[in-house]
């Protein structure tokens, strides 16, 4: 939505799922630019690439097995070579409309920098297509609910295995066949990545299937369901196999549901950042290599983007802990600016209630409200190749 006090605005670069083309948005929304805000910060310049990917659609029907039809879109970068030497990385996205939407023009403009991303093609799974499906879950009957939740959960949580052996798993597959793809057949170049309850399905397909997907990417993973817990998977998962995981958590998930919500949501008492940090434990514990990081945001795709180009995939490609660069500043603060952030806004909050200053110490604010305060933290345990 647009200020119209405000003159810097910007029109989102958006793709075109019906013919791959990319346009910007009809919306004029307006920018809010902090004042320690890095100048060269470049999210919203609404600028189309002169030198685009090609981005092809193709169907998967899953009808037979219960989960219906939905599109994948294929996107290789502008300087594809399917006859060149080294074989292509795999990247597969669940949620694949949203993403795709939002990522096809990104993909574009970051080809230039990010080298990592002109050796890698990107699938986008997209979700069932409405009346494809024949089971009903729960609020998803008669009209009732047109959301596509429910359909996530039923795929993601309820019959994730099944889901992975009739969607994911062949999906792969038959893409690694594709002469025209050129795509390496190895699990150490295949990516599963997923947001919300798609982070929680990459998760457990990762954990169970390291065979054939040596690389996992969880965007605000899902990790309070109380549907199920991967405690199971992370026991029987094989350390010899050394998955590497890179988790991302917005600071401002830090929603605790009331017991009847708990109930109602399917939700445990954590919150999704305790839940995500938990779960980071028990990965590091299991011999897993891991990276996790937060950032300064709720939940929402759209802040998940830079993550999955800037630090997320080259923490796979390199297959080592990664190294904080100055993408991870633009997203992450450091935690000197967090706090003086902090103390300006019980600052502000004072002064605008008249009342007395009510600004806390350094210490006491780490003490009140450590959710605001980044965690990056990488371990590599030892004997992990």
């Amino acid at each position: 939505m647009q200020d119209q006090l405000n003159k810097k605005t910007f029109h989102l670069p958006l793709c075109n799922l019906d013919n791959g083309e990319t346009f910007l948005d009809k919306r004029n929304s307006s920018v809010l630019v902090l004042p320690n805000a890095n100048p060269e910060q470049t999210w919203y310049k609404g600028e189309i690439s002169d030198q685009r990917g090609s981005l092809q659609t193709q169907y998967i029907d899953a009808k037979e097995q219960g989960f219906g039809e939905r599109k994948l879109w294929v996107y290789t970068p502008p300087d594809f070579n399917p006859k060149k030497k080294e074989a292509y990385k795999l990247m597969v996205i669940t949620d694949g409309g949203t993403y795709t939407t939002l990522m096809k023009p990104h993909l574009d403009r970051q080809q230039k920098k990010n080298p990592m991303l002109r050796d890698t093609v990107i699938a986008f799974v997209g979700n069932v297509r409405e009346g494809s499906v024949k089971y009903h879950p729960v609020n998803l009957v008669e009209g009732i609910s047109k959301d596509d939740t429910d359909h996530r959960q039923y795929e993601f949580l309820d019959h994730s295995e099944e889901f992975y052996a009739a969607v994911i798993a062949p999906t792969i597959e038959r893409l690694r066949q594709d002469p025209t793809l050129h795509l390496s057949n190895k699990a150490e170049d295949t990516i599963l990545t997923g947001f919300s309850l798609g982070g929680h399905f990459a998760a457990e397909a990762g954990l169970a299937h390291p065979e054939n997907i040596g690389n996992v990417i969880c965007l605000s993973g899902a990790f309070n369901t109380s549907i199920k817990s991967l405690g199971t998977q992370l026991k029987e998962s094989n350390r010899k196999h050394g998955l590497n995981i890179f988790m991302s958590i917005g600071q401002l998930e830090t929603l605790r549901q009331t017991p009847d919500n708990q109930a109602k949501y399917s939700v445990t008492a954590e919150t999704r950042l305790e839940a995500n940090q938990r779960f980071f434990e028990e990965l590091q514990r299991n011999g897993h290599n891991v990276e996790f990081i937060s950032l300064p945001s709720g939940h929402n795709e759209l802040s998940t983007i830079h993550v999955i180009t800037d630090q997320a995939l080259p923490f796979v490609c390199a297959n080592k802990p990664y190294t904080k660069d100055e993408h991870s500043e633009l997203l992450q603060p450091s935690e000197k600016k967090l706090l003086e952030a902090r103390e300006r806004m019980q600052n502000f909050r004072a002064m605008s209630h008249k009342a007395p200053d009510l600004t806390a110490s350094q210490d006491e604010i780490k003490k009140d409200d450590s959710s605001i305060t980044p965690f990056t933290t990488t371990a590599k345990p030892s004997g992990i190749n």
